[in-house]
């Protein structure tokens, strides 16, 4: 008997495996999303491991970026509005740029998480500008680990004073650069400087905790930004790097290194030496130093902290915009004094073309320049940044 056969036309289809292998790709693809959604919104996790497991192999800096990263993701604030950098001292900074109508919904919510997570908020410093508000936090994570944030909050921007804008009428005035040195240690000098409302160029020290921030507040308030660089002095120990300083016994390679690391605080747009008495006589190591400032097109201000530097002399062959300073205006901190050497600068500098004063955010500076620096015009002086003063 005859088997029967199955007729051509009717013969079942071969699925080819290449499909099965795209539907369990497919599959396995949703399951792997809805598995990240799910761990996202706090539910658990089927592939990755436990929170708590995830945890032991981070540091309490990290399991805390790591909330604050969340509590503003919650917010609609993403990793395209944070920028982070640690510091020389490992301190993690992260600047959050977002709308200032967001901060206070965020503020509320993100103190208390700190609290949940056993992490201390130890300061929150508020700087207003026109442009933008600022919020400056420092948390402590549950290990002693610090970590700042500061919140830049953009509303409507205006300038808080108009740049380097000449007398409209009168006499030729001479020019005048206050440079406030010794900065990024303290918001609350920045904020006294601010409030003056005059061009003001501040210089910032690269080791100070707070030194991009000092820098990122100052020039959205419209003031001016330096490089205050640490050389060493006559009276240094040179026996190693301390706090970014330039040592003579270092080699060419070092210099430029822990020169451009310094160079990272943002906005600069010149540099002056931070003491400095035994490297600003050496012209060897003084060209090391100033041949980055040419190529990055920067300015040099010799801080004359000895009157043998040869720094001044130097930048102006090497065709760098520079000048040195003429007075010091706080050499010895007290009111009566500085009140003293602003009387002197009123009188000298009737004879001179230009002239840069250094000065630092003491409490007793700060105090005379908020009575005496608004009657400056008057005394046919024209108050200006130090990029406009050099030549």
């Amino acid at each position: 008997m005859k088997k029967a056969t199955p007729s051509e036309g009717k013969r079942i289809p071969v699925i080819p495996r290449f499909v099965y292998l795209l539907f369990l790709l497919l599959a396995l693809i949703l399951v792997l999303v809805l598995d990240t959604i799910n761990r996202d919104n706090g539910g658990t996790s089927l592939f990755s491991l436990s929170s708590n497991e995830q945890k032991k192999g981070l540091s309490s800096q990290e399991e805390l970026q790591e909330i604050i990263f969340k509590s503003l993701y919650l917010h609609g604030i993403t990793v395209h509005n944070i920028q982070q950098y640690k510091d020389r001292n490992n301190i993690l900074h992260l600047k959050v740029d977002f709308p200032y109508s967001k901060y206070s919904l965020l503020e509320h919510k993100l103190e208390e998480k700190l609290k949940e997570e056993n992490s201390s908020l130890l300061k929150k410093i508020e700087q207003q500008a026109e442009g933008k508000n600022f919020y400056l936090w420092e948390v402590e994570a549950k290990d002693g680990q610090n970590l700042v944030i500061l919140f830049s909050c953009a509303k409507e921007r205006s300038e808080t004073f108009e740049r380097g804008k000449a007398p409209a009428r009168g006499l030729k005035r001479t020019k005048v650069a206050f440079i406030i040195d010794d900065m990024g240690y303290s918001l609350e000098d920045l904020k006294k400087i601010i409030s003056l409302k005059k061009p003001v160029t501040v210089s910032i020290l690269p080791s100070s905790p707070y030194a991009k921030e000092t820098a990122l507040i100052a020039h959205e308030n419209g003031l001016e930004v330096m490089l205050h660089l640490p050389l060493e002095s006559v009276n240094s120990k040179n026996n190693k790097n301390r706090g970014g300083y330039i040592l003579s016994g270092m080699s060419t390679e070092e210099i430029q290194r822990t020169l451009e690391e310094s160079l990272q605080i943002p906005y600069i747009k010149g540099v002056n030496n931070h003491q400095g008495s035994k490297i600003t006589t050496d012209e060897t190591l003084m060209r090391i130093i100033l041949e980055p400032l040419k190529k990055r097109n920067l300015y040099f201000i010799d801080s004359l902290t000895t009157s043998s530097s040869i720094a001044f002399r130097l930048a102006q062959e090497m065709g760098i915009r520079s000048a040195r300073r003429y007075i010091f205006l706080d050499s010895t901190v007290n009111e009566e004094y500085i009140e003293r050497m602003m009387e002197d600068l009123f009188v000298k500098a009737q004879q001179r073309n230009n002239m840069v004063v250094i000065c630092h955010p003491f409490q007793e500076t700060m105090q005379v320049l908020k009575e005496k620096v608004h009657s400056v015009e008057e005394n046919n002086l024209e108050l200006v940044f130090a990029s406009q003063i050099v030549r």
